[in-house]
């Protein structure tokens, strides 16, 4: 199978299981959003982005923790609904939906494979003191969890980063990963009991933190067309994508075209088999 015959697997899998999030939001009256990659793919391109490789949907903290609630009890048993509960080398502060039948084989600990990220949504403290210095220990702590991750340093090229990385991964294996997956929510609800000028997604990539989106953005929906369905996405999706993006309607470098993982490497197995920590 070569690249684009598996990139196709990945974004139809992919489709899959936005269709079978969407149908348990609609059953259960859940109001979720089209997100990152996935929102400005829509946008952009009426679907996928041609070269993103994974499907992403956020929710108000409240609507998250009903989703995946829901989740455990209605999903299809064709996915495997990933979180620390249920699978406790899972270093993120998300949940994630993968298909069994397509896992990825890596060195992490944790099962890797066709997914779809749910991120929640929290609100972001008015003092902005206060909330850079949560965003700064969310990054502290997303560094400590990097010690669960199969990480090639020589990936950097950076020196400085290189050796931060580095010193954050043997620090972070003296912490219980439960324990830092708890303080990371502790920090991210901790405002959810006020109103706030401000939200934001305290599990997004290191690099996307520090955005901040009005609250406003998540009061209303818009159903937007991505790959011949409909799914609800942000009605102030400009704004957002503007926020993420800056010029998102500007397309990259075509060497900067590429799936997130690396799909000449990759190959698909039964995430129900023995054999998910082997080599790629």
């Amino acid at each position: 199978m070569d690249n684009a015959d598996k990139l196709k697997v990945v974004q139809n899998e992919g489709l899959k299981i936005l269709v079978e999030v969407d149908r348990i939001c609609k059953k259960h009256n859940i109001k979720y959003f089209l997100e990152s990659g996935t929102l400005l793919g829509a946008v952009r391109h009426k679907g996928f982005i041609p070269w993103d490789d994974d499907v992403d949907i956020a929710l108000l903290r409240d609507d998250y923790e009903r989703l995946i609630k829901v989740l455990q009890e209605e999903l299809s048993d064709q996915y495997f609904l990933q979180m620390h509960q249920t699978d406790n080398n899972f270093p993120f502060g998300f949940a994630r939906i993968l298909a069994k039948k397509y896992g990825i084989p890596s060195k992490n600990k944790f099962k890797t494979g066709l997914c779809l990220d749910i991120f929640p949504i929290d609100n972001a403290n008015d003092n902005i003191l206060v909330h850079k210095i949560n965003i700064f220990l969310i990054k502290v702590i997303q560094g400590l969890s990097k010690s669960r991750v199969a990480i090639e340093l020589s990936n950097y090229n950076n020196i400085f980063w290189k050796i931060a990385v580095a010193i954050t991964m043997t620090i972070g294996k003296l912490f219980p990963l439960k324990f830092l997956i708890m303080a990371q929510k502790k920090i991210a609800v901790s405002s959810n009991q006020k109103k706030t000028k401000y939200k934001c997604i305290y599990s997004y990539p290191f690099y996307y933190l520090d955005r901040l989106f009005p609250s406003y953005v998540y009061d209303e929906i818009e159903l937007l067309d991505f790959e011949g369905y409909k799914f609800p996405a942000y009605k102030n999706w400009d704004e957002v994508l503007t926020i993420i993006y800056g010029n998102y309607m500007t397309l990259p470098p075509v060497e900067e075209r590429v799936p997130s993982h690396s799909l000449d490497k990759v190959r698909f197995i039964d995430i129900t088999d023995n054999v998910l920590n082997s080599n790629i």
